[in-house]
């Protein structure tokens, strides 16, 4: 008689990857910054330094429906951002700093300078410098959900499913190496 390993939990959500055939070796740093403590979510979009051991993450959020999204105020779904980041839709040319962020319910309501044009519904909103392009420009995806300041597991090859990573812009996906196969399937 041998024993057989026996699952007794169930994933709660979709699975992010198809396949992963190959971590990095070891784990990366994460930056934290004002981060210190706050989840970062599996599938998230990073940058990796190899030499360094650190790996920085892509700042974004999605615009949510809300009556309080104007010129000014607009409500997104993730909580990565934070005040005095710059920040920019991937449609316009104009970068912001953030000047509040307010819990909204399951949402957060974001404060930005005058004159920055807000997104649609379902917009992606992602940290930037003052030319509005990425601050940072991923070319690798988190394994597994890790507290900033810990150590992240990061993606060198595999298949992932491009609408469950983490808000982005197309943009944002333009550096993943051709190791990581994006699938458009849901």
């Amino acid at each position: 008689m041998s024993l057989s390993p026996v699952r007794e939990t169930v994933a709660d959500r979709l699975a992010i990857f198809a396949n992963v055939l190959e971590l990095f070796t070891g784990g990366f740093s994460v930056t934290a910054g004002s981060l210190a403590g706050v989840v970062l979510p599996e599938g998230s979009l990073i940058k990796v330094d190899e030499a360094a051991r650190t790996a920085t993450v892509v700042k974004a959020a999605k615009a949510a429906a809300d009556s309080a999204s104007t010129t000014q105020h607009l409500v997104v779904d993730y909580g990565m951002l934070r005040v005095g980041d710059r920040v920019t839709f991937g449609h316009t040319a104009t970068s912001s700093a953030i000047d509040s962020i307010v819990a909204s319910g399951s949402n957060w309501l974001v404060t930005v300078g005058t004159g920055f044009k807000v997104g649609a519904t379902g917009a992606i909103l992602y940290e930037s410098n003052a030319t509005a392009t990425p601050a940072v420009v991923a070319n690798s995806i988190s394994r597994y959900a890790t507290k900033f300041g810990g150590e992240v597991a990061a993606v060198r090859r595999g298949t992932a499913y491009k609408n469950r990573l983490q808000p982005h812009a197309a943009g944002n996906l333009a550096d993943l190496p051709a190791t990581i196969q994006l699938s458009e399937s849901y």
